[in-house]
């Protein structure tokens, strides 16, 4: 499995992220995120705002992460957050240094201590495309053993201990999806347009 690690540091130097966790779709990258969130805070009755327009799985692990969701009309491009966090659903926006793209403002907000959580979609309709994929881009060093385990059967994939610590998902990257997508990485250009999102329903 080493083929997704190299994925995911070579993820890590194009966007600028500090550090990346593969998944085997955006969806599932937001997912792990929300409930990593949700141990963390333990709020039944938090409640996360995001956009009218946005794809249904987003609603969806808002709910299944045991979140409330509230809606907001946004004409956003890209990315959007996920409000109540530091939190963006960037599934239509992939390139180079995209993790401080936002300028000076953020990256000091980032230096000073700021964590926060930008997951990216490789699906074949997205800009590094193939058949399925997904990351979360972060700083949060606490995250990074508990996405790893939660995305593998709430096991440690890196030690031959195959007994679920966490009541885990199956999320993983696939090793041959992996490859693909890093040879695609090394082609992709260091700027790529929004994609549009005129095709979300309301």
């Amino acid at each position: 499995f080493k083929v997704v690690e190299d994925f995911e540091i070579a993820v890590s130097k194009y966007t600028g992220a500090p550090t990346v966790i593969a998944t085997d779709s955006c969806t599932n990258a937001l997912g792990i995120a929300l409930e990593f969130l949700f141990r963390k805070i333990g709020g039944e009755n938090y409640v996360i705002n995001i956009p009218r327009y946005t794809y249904i799985s987003i609603p969806n692990q808002i709910k299944r992460a045991r979140f409330n969701v509230s809606f907001r009309d946004e004409d956003w491009s890209g990315e959007y957050q996920l409000r109540g966090f530091e939190l963006w659903d960037s599934a239509r926006r992939f390139r180079k240094d995209m993790w401080y793209e936002d300028g000076p403002a953020i990256r000091d907000r980032i230096n000073d201590g700021v964590i926060r959580y930008k997951c990216v979609s490789f699906h074949a309709t997205k800009i590094l495309g193939h058949t399925q994929g997904g990351a979360i881009l972060t700083n949060d060093a606490e995250l990074k053993q508990f996405a790893r385990e939660m995305r593998h059967d709430g096991r440690r994939f890196d030690v031959k201990d195959w007994q679920p610590r966490l009541l885990g998902r199956h999320d993983y990257l696939s090793p041959d999806v992996a490859a693909a997508l890093l040879w695609k990485l090394h082609h992709l250009p260091t700027h790529n347009e929004d994609l549009p999102n005129d095709d979300y329903p309301d």
